[in-house]
């Protein structure tokens, strides 16, 4: 018998505004991890769904904000930190249109983060972030 495992496509974008960036702080930690961690808005798109506008409807759903337009890919990532579970995750460089609004962390209900920051990547480097924005922050550094 096969081993099932689930495969799923995630998009993540870093919202780019005069030089810095937008963290949302996660309310849980990562599975098998005991603290929290800064995170950029993103989720799973719906099946039948573009990845583009699964985009526009996590980027809306997460933080209110209206996305504006794609600059660049930064990564295609596998994640796999759930047993069971494989997740493609594109990540976009991206603008919003109205980016100085207030970031509504709860448009739908408990969306998995209390907090929001505009950073530089400097900043975001000395906090603790997701793993997998490493390789995304070295990619706009080298930009």
């Amino acid at each position: 018998m096969k081993n099932k495992t689930l495969l799923e496509v995630g998009v993540k974008a870093f919202i780019v505004n005069d030089g810095k960036y937008l963290l949302l702080r996660r309310t849980k930690a990562y599975e098998g991890e005991t603290f929290v961690r800064w995170d950029i808005p993103g989720g799973r798109i719906n099946p039948g769904e573009a990845t583009i506008d699964g985009l526009k409807r996590e980027i809306d759903e997460e933080t209110g904000l209206e996305f504006k337009e794609i600059l660049s890919v930064l990564a295609a990532q596998d994640i796999q930190r759930v047993p069971g579970r494989h997740t493609v995750r594109i990540t976009y460089l991206a603008t919003c249109i109205n980016p100085d609004k207030e970031i509504s962390l709860d448009l739908l209900g408990p969306t998995g983060h209390d907090d929001y920051r505009w950073m530089s990547l400097e900043e975001l480097q000395k906090e603790p972030h997701d793993i997998y924005l490493d390789s995304v922050i070295e990619q706009i550094l080298a930009e």
